[in-house]
């Protein structure tokens, strides 16, 4: 198992209407998992944030004339609760139906 990543970059290409919605959600696996996101779009809304969810660029595609995004993403993470246990409440309900089943039979 490799290293978790510092910093990942997500390009996109989003409908306008979503690209608000599609920014948060990026926003929130970032922080979920502890890292920096850069995530350009080509026709909605461009964002970077740090692992903390503050953003340090943004830029809305059809708002300016040089759709240019420059930002100084930190290249350090947070360890997160997230990060370490993953989908294990997610898991655990179906390990136990399997653990039930091969005891039973």
């Amino acid at each position: 198992m490799g290293y978790p990543p510092e910093t990942v970059t997500a390009a996109a290409h989003d409908l306008p209407e979503l690209g608000g919605l599609h920014d948060d959600l990026a926003v929130f696996r970032a922080v979920e998992n502890g890292f920096s996101i850069l995530r350009p779009d080509k026709d909605a809304i461009s964002i970077a944030t740090n692992y903390l969810g503050r953003p340090f660029a943004t830029l809305d595609y059809f708002a300016t004339e040089d759709p240019i995004i420059v930002a100084n993403l930190p290249t350090r993470r947070a360890n997160t609760l997230y990060a370490f246990i993953g989908d294990l409440f997610a898991w655990a309900p179906y390990r136990a139906v399997c653990n039930t089943v091969f005891f039973v039979y």
